[in-house]
């Protein structure tokens, strides 16, 4: 079982977790839920609302592309730091596709109304979160 110091080491190295500070990172750690997922097992489900997202903390997981997608995407692997359902932390949208664990994975489960509150107090990390999301919706749609 990892330590709280583990999980604020692997939020730290986190993009979308980095500009906070030590203590926020920690109130972070302590409030996300951990869960655990056996390899095959689904951890988001493509059109599932949602209102948290998944930091991984152990293990790697698969996204699986639409398969209606015509461009031929490959599923997208993602391990230890990576975040699942990012944008859910902001605003309720539905999941954009199925991910499936690999081998064992274990994940923080932070629930948006957390998130939104320690980043209300930290006018970087909100600049660093629509930064980022900004980001990916953009690789998204391109």
């Amino acid at each position: 079982m990892m330590c709280m110091n583990d999980e604020v080491q692997i939020l730290r190295s986190t993009p979308l977790f980095a500009g906070m500070q030590v203590q926020k990172l920690r109130m972070l750690a302590f409030t996300s839920e951990r869960k655990r997922f056996a390899p095959g097992e689904t951890i988001a489900t493509k059109g599932e609302m949602t209102d948290f997202a998944y930091v991984i903390v152990c293990g790697t997981a698969t996204i699986e592309p639409d398969s209606k997608d015509a461009t031929g995407a490959t599923p997208h692997i993602v391990g230890v730091g990576d975040v699942i359902g990012e944008m859910a932390l902001l605003c309720q949208r539905p999941c954009r596709a199925d991910v499936r664990a690999l081998d064992d994975v274990e994940a923080l489960r932070i629930q948006r109304d957390c998130y939104m509150r320690l980043v209300s107090e930290c006018p970087k990390c909100t600049a660093d979160t629509i930064r980022i999301l900004g980001e990916r919706l953009t690789h998204s749609v391109s």
